[in-house]
């Protein structure tokens, strides 16, 4: 269902990823979408994507210094192309993504949030 809410040339469209599959060796990602009611998401800063890539192990990507644990809500801030390069996180509370994650192609990577 395709509902406009104002008369803006810009739609945006919010969605959570879950990392839930089913049998060995599915490549499938199952999207659930869920509306938010009144003014559930901030103003994101629009910037333009870095080429160079911050990597997700590296502490220098992370403003804290350190990297994302178990619990926390994860952000990937305007601007940055952050490359995830482990294989397995720690199961975030959220991961907000206002600008570019991409996964390492040459290793299984499992990206767990609620």
């Amino acid at each position: 269902m395709n509902i406009v809410y104002n008369d803006t040339a810009t739609r945006l469209a919010e969605f959570i990823v879950t990392g839930n599959i089913e049998t060995e060796g599915d490549r499938e990602i199952r999207m659930d979408g869920i509306q938010c009611l009144g003014s559930c998401v901030e103003e994101v800063e629009q910037l333009e994507i870095d080429s160079d890539y911050s990597l997700w192990s590296d502490t220098a990507s992370w403003p804290s210094g350190n990297l994302p644990v178990e619990g926390e809500d994860v952000l990937i801030e305007p601007g940055i192309n952050m490359l995830l390069d482990i294989e397995e996180t720690p199961i975030f509370n959220m991961l907000r993504i206002n600008g570019r994650l991409t996964f390492k192609p040459e290793i299984d990577v499992s990206l767990r949030a609620y």
